[in-house]
């Protein structure tokens, strides 16, 4: 394989549409952090990487580096969380947390580590019985070592409210991580 593809390992983040067929997709990878690539002709219904591409999904793929946006040639599924997609409550779980590791991680810069911590929330969100706690903590943990202040040390009680001053503007996301519990 030569030095202009790469095969990664990533948790999508999100998706935009681009032309008639063609999609951009925002990817958290451990050797590369976060990054956008190009998927060419990835909504035509006879596309194959059609599904494996939607947020939250956990994929192996093939990049190949050109002057601009790496393009996203091939993708194969590793986990589609399907447990966590059934309920709406999970979506926004997952949609939440997909959300703040956009706006908090930066382009270009290898987190393996956080990899695994963003992917382990992922995997607990797919348990029925996820704690509120854990992923609180764990996302805590996560914006300590992209280097902002501890959570704990703010005025902040909800990651929602701290990550958004963090990016200086409001998340999105529905409320699941908005309020403490104890």
């Amino acid at each position: 394989m030569s030095s202009r593809t790469s095969t990664l390992q990533a948790l999508v983040l999100k998706r935009s549409n681009v032309g008639e067929a063609n999609r951009l997709v925002t990817i958290l990878t451990a050797e590369r952090g976060k990054l956008t690539c190009v998927a060419k002709g990835v909504r035509k219904l006879s596309s194959s990487q059609r599904a494996f591409l939607e947020p939250g999904n956990h994929v192996s793929l093939l990049l190949v580096e050109t002057k601009s946006l790496p393009l996203l040639t091939q993708t194969r599924l590793i986990n589609d969380f399907s447990a966590t997609k059934k309920s709406l409550t999970s979506i926004k779980k997952l949609q939440e947390v997909l959300e703040i590791v956009d706006r908090l991680f930066p382009e270009d810069v290898e987190e393996q580590e956080l990899f695994e911590s963003i992917l382990s929330i992922v995997e607990e969100l797919e348990k029925k019985t996820s704690s509120f706690q854990f992923i609180q903590q764990k996302l805590s943990f996560v914006v300590t070592q992209l280097g902002y202040q501890d959570m704990n040390e703010t005025k902040y009680t909800s990651i929602l409210d701290y990550v958004s001053s963090i990016a200086e503007r409001p998340l999105r996301s529905y409320e699941f991580l908005s309020v403490k519990k104890n």
